[in-house]
């Protein structure tokens, strides 16, 4: 147990630990949690490596940056004792680990159990099965020193059920965004060039092949007529535009602006079937634009099916369906988007986010 905070008078010091090139939904998180964290009682660091969009976000936000070298393997010692050393001098009272699939950011999570650190909390953002047994018997052994485990949603806390990753205690706690500034259909359009008249469809995601983004991509093809835009960047960049040869399909890379020109779209089209709680989704949903969305993974809890969207099989043939259905039933899809922004803006308040994580840090946490 660690004081309550301001009990003392000095804030809780809380230690995030963050890695990753790219800018995309854990590094967001982080963000949105951080503007609103009370830092009267909170004094937040970040260690870890980031991208230059994060690393600009924190000096936005005031928040201190330690750089971590990237620890390449396990026996990888000078790089490992700089990210221990580096957490023995921050000296947290809490430690929060940002784990981008069910392995990241071990080395940091064992350096804050060697430290000692009072409180351990983690969330686990992508659950994925052990690829061996070694690396299963070390998140079992790193889940020892874990007090408090979140999960956006059930789905995530049933994956890691089923790969046996849970911690003592996990707890739910749904991601949550900051409402997008909203422009209208024509300014979105106009930013991205594209005719006020068009019939255009998309999505924003991480250009990695298991998101699936050539399944957006493909309704250039699929549905006569469409016009598809994808914001993002990653590895699957060349080869979409390779593939989009003759279509009329639109690589934005990542645009820090994607939320608000998300308002573009008629269709919002998310087909990734191992996502856990996609904050592109929400946004998306926020802005009033219909969505589809894969019928697997964590997006099929967020998504009430003839409700506040569609859910499709992954696959060519049902994103095209799905889609070519809202397409064609303007009232539907005015229906649907409607009562999805009112459930985004009534259950996803970035703020009580905050305040239910900043318990966690206080107390020992419940099982939910």
């Amino acid at each position: 147990m660690i004081r309550p905070a301001g009990q003392i008078g000095a804030p809780i010091r809380v230690a995030y630990h963050v890695e990753g090139d790219a800018f995309g939904g854990v590094e967001r998180y982080l963000v949105t949690l951080l503007e609103h964290l009370d830092r009267r009682r909170f004094e937040p660091v970040v260690l870890g490596r980031a991208p230059d969009v994060l690393r600009r976000a924190l000096v936005d936000l005031d928040v201190e940056m330690i750089p971590q070298p990237q620890v390449t393997s396990k026996w990888d010692v000078r790089a490992w004792s700089a990210v221990l050393g580096s957490v023995r001098r921050v000296r947290p009272e809490v430690y929060h680990g940002m784990m981008s699939h069910s392995f990241s950011g071990g080395y940091a999570l064992a350096a804050a159990m060697i430290a000692r650190t009072p409180r351990i909390v983690v969330t686990a953002h992508l659950p994925t099965p052990a690829s061996n047994r070694r690396q299963a018997w070390l998140g079992a052994a790193f889940r020892r020193g874990v007090d408090v485990q979140i999960v956006p949603g059930e789905w995530a806390r049933s994956e890691l059920a089923r790969y046996g990753q849970l911690a003592r205690y996990t707890v739910i706690v749904p991601n949550a965004i900051d409402m997008p500034d909203h422009v209208s259909r024509a300014e979105a359009r106009g930013r991205l060039g594209l005719a006020p008249h068009a019939t255009v469809v998309g999505g924003v995601m991480r250009l990695e092949a298991y998101k699936r983004p050539d399944l957006v991509a493909e309704l250039a093809h699929t549905l006569p007529g469409v016009t598809v835009v994808l914001f993002g960047d990653g590895p699957e960049l060349d080869h979409l535009a390779a593939r989009a040869n003759g279509g009329n399909v639109l690589l934005t890379g990542f645009r820090s602006d994607a939320s608000t020109l998300v308002r573009a779209l008629d269709v919002f089209v998310h087909p990734c079937p191992t996502d856990n709680q996609p904050l592109a989704v929400l946004e998306a949903m926020a802005a009033g634009v219909p969505v589809v969305a894969a019928d697997q993974g964590g997006v099929a809890t967020m998504v009430e099916h003839e409700r506040t969207g569609l859910l499709a099989p992954v696959s060519a043939e049902g994103m095209t369906q799905a889609v070519g259905r809202l397409l064609g039933d303007s009232d539907l899809a005015a229906r649907l988007s409607a009562t999805a922004a009112d459930t985004v803006k009534r259950d996803a308040d970035p703020a009580a986010m905050a305040r239910r994580i900043e318990a966690l840090y206080e107390r020992d946490a419940e099982a939910s």
